[in-house]
């Protein structure tokens, strides 16, 4: 499973420490680096808030624990 993890710097609270909040998009799995980029780029521009951070993760299952 690959996904998006992106962080998005929502505001400041009443002491001005920055509030974050954390979004998980799920993409395909010939998903490529460059095209995060482009997308991540997308929502910054788009949104009203401002990325902090952005990853790729891939998760892969490594077999029954038992």
């Amino acid at each position: 499973m690959k996904r998006i993890v992106v962080t998005w710097l929502m505001g400041y609270d009443e002491s001005n420490s920055p509030i974050f909040r954390r979004q998980t998009i799920n993409v395909p799995e010939d998903f490529e680096d460059s095209n995060a980029q482009v997308l991540v780029e997308l929502f910054d521009k788009y949104s009203k808030y401002t990325c902090e951070n952005a990853q790729v993760v891939i998760t892969k299952s490594v077999g029954d624990v038992k």
